[in-house]
C-alpha cells in the first residue's frame, strides 16, 4: 500500500483506500508480479531457510544419524503426554487467569471484521453473536468473499434474504464461527465456576454444581455428580448469567429450573437460548448440565 502496488507512491488524489474491489484487485495482480514483490518473495524465502538451518544441528542434518538425545527426550514425552488422559476442566480448582473468555471472542472477531461489528457490553451473548454473525455474513457475502458495492446484500430482502442466510449458516465458515462461540461459552461457564468461594478452596466443580441445586455434597467423584445432576433442567446461558450476577454482587442466585426436557427445550427454542450437546467437552463440566431437548423443537 505505501508503493501503492506499482512501485511508486500512492497518489493524493486517489488514494487506495478509496479504490474499488475490482480496480484493487488488479493493482494487486501488478504489485505480485512486479520487481519488488520478487525480490520480497525472495527475500522472505532465505530468511526462513537460515531460520531453519540455525535450529537444526549439524547431526540432526546428516542422513541416516540418530539425532540429538534431548530431541529424544522431548519426543518421548510428548507420546506419553498424548496417551494420558485429559485433565483441563474437571481438575480446576482456582481461579482460571485471564479476562472472561466470552469478551475475549467478541474482541477478536471485531478485529477479523475491521469495524464492521462493535461489542456491546451487557447484552447476552446468544444475541449478541446474532449480531456477529450479520456482520460476518454481510463482510464476507455468504460465500467467503466481500459483498459487491453494486449490489449490497443490507438490501436483499425476502426469498432471496432467506436463500442467502441458509447458504451461508449451512457454510463452512459459519459452522467454525458457531464452533468458536460455543467454545467461548465453555471456557466462560469453567471461568465463572473457577472464581466461587468454595471452588477456590479446593472444592471440585462439579461438587459445587451439586450443592449448589441441593441434589449432593462433597466428596463426589465425577461419575456420581453425573448421576445426582441429571434431574436438573436448566439453560446454560441462564446458568452464566446467575453465576455473574453472583460474582459481581456477591450473593448467590440460581436460574430458573424446569419440571423436564420438554418446557426446557420450548424455552431454549424460544428464546434461542441452545448450547449444541455434540459442542461440549466430554470430559468438561458444562456437559454435566446439557441435556437432549432438540428432539422438542419441531413440537413448537
Amino acid at each position: 500500500m505505501e508503493r501503492n502496488w506499482t512501485g511508486k507512491k500512492p497518489d493524493d488524489n486517489i488514494l487506495l483506500h478509496y479504490v474499488g474491489e475490482e480496480e484493487r484487485r488488479k493493482r494487486w495482480i501488478r504489485f505480485w508480479e512486479s520487481i519488488e514483490a520478487k525480490e520480497l518473495r525472495k527475500r522472505f524465502n532465505q530468511a526462513i531457510k537460515g531460520e531453519c538451518d540455525s535450529v537444526l544441528s549439524p547431526e540432526g542434518k546428516a542422513q541416516g544419524q540418530a539425532k540429538p538425545e534431548p530431541n529424544s527426550k522431548a519426543k518421548s514425552k510428548k507420546k506419553k503426554a498424548v496417551n494420558e488422559p485429559s485433565k483441563e476442566i474437571t481438575t480446576f480448582t482456582g481461579p482460571i487467569p485471564g479476562p472472561p473468555p466470552l469478551g475475549e471472542f467478541f474482541r477478536r472477531e471485531a478485529l477479523k471484521l475491521s469495524g464492521a461489528f462493535i461489542p456491546r457490553k451487557g447484552v447476552e451473548p446468544q444475541k449478541e453473536f446474532k449480531r456477529l454473525a450479520e456482520a460476518f455474513r454481510i463482510k464476507r457475502n455468504w460465500t467467503g468473499k466481500r459483498a459487491d458495492d453494486d449490489f449490497s446484500l443490507r438490501y436483499v430482502e425476502g426469498e432471496e434474504l432467506a436463500k442467502r442466510w441458509i447458504r451461508f449458516w449451512k457454510s463452512i465458515e459459519a459452522k467454525d464461527l458457531r464452533k468458536r462461540f460455543h467454545q467461548a461459552v465453555e471456557e466462560e461457564f469453567n471461568w465463572l465456576l473457577s472464581r466461587n468461594k468454595k471452588v477456590m478452596k479446593g472444592m471440585q466443580a462439579w461438587e459445587y454444581l451439586c450443592e449448589l441445586f441441593g441434589v449432593g455434597k462433597a466428596p463426589l467423584t465425577r461419575d456420581q455428580a453425573e448421576q445426582v445432576l441429571r434431574p436438573v433442567k436448566v439453560n446454560i446461558y441462564d446458568f452464566i448469567a446467575a453465576e455473574r450476577d453472583s460474582l459481581e454482587t456477591g450473593t448467590m442466585k440460581l436460574p430458573h429450573r424446569f419440571k423436564n426436557d420438554r418446557e426446557l427445550g420450548k424455552y431454549s427454542k424460544q428464546e434461542n437460548k441452545i448450547y449444541p450437546l455434540e459442542d461440549a467437552k466430554e470430559d468438561g463440566v458444562l456437559v454435566l448440565l446439557l441435556r437432549r431437548i432438540r428432539q422438542y423443537f419441531d413440537s413448537f
